[in-house]
């Protein structure tokens, strides 16, 4: 039988713990495994102590303390984890989405230029903004925009 990969996460993890208080004799040492290697992954050469740690947590305060001490160092250093594993994934969405918006932009100036009868006409900008699902401020603010960067437009004058 195929072993399963175990999820790194906090709430995995806390399964883990929570399977492991609650499994019976039998099953102890496949969960006990599987907590060691997340906690090996967290602190190399750990996994064996923090196994000894969860066992004598309730012997004394002190052992509970540090039981606990080590749990929440674990469950930080898995949340730090997850979050390295989900930034390139946000950053490549972040760009699609800075990539989508400037190609409507883009599209958007280009129908007007071949539209427009005057320098400021702001109801084909509305309509033109409404076909690409925006307001109507938003619509004339991004065509106003892609204008000022072909340099179709100047910037408007700051107000006094």
């Amino acid at each position: 039988m195929a072993k399963a990969k175990p999820k790194y996460s906090a709430a995995a993890f806390r399964g883990l713990l929570a399977k492991l208080a609650a499994a019976k004799a039998e099953a102890r040492p496949a969960i006990e495994e599987q907590i060691k290697e997340v906690v090996e992954l967290a602190s190399p050469g750990f996994g064996a102590r923090f196994i000894d740690l969860f066992r004598k947590q309730w012997s004394s305060r002190e052992d509970a303390n540090e039981y606990v001490y080590r749990r929440n160092l674990i469950l930080e250093w898995l949340a730090e984890f997850a979050a390295v594993k989900r930034k390139p994934y946000a950053e490549k969405a972040r760009r699609d989405k800075a990539d989508s918006k400037a190609e409507r932009n883009r599209q958007m100036v280009t129908e007007f230029l071949r539209r427009r009868e005057s320098d400021h006409d702001t109801a084909l900008k509305i309509a033109i903004g409404e076909r690409h699902g925006l307001k109507r401020s938003a619509a004339i603010e991004a065509i106003d925009r892609e204008l000022e960067k072909r340099g179709l437009k100047s910037a408007k004058p700051p107000k006094a």
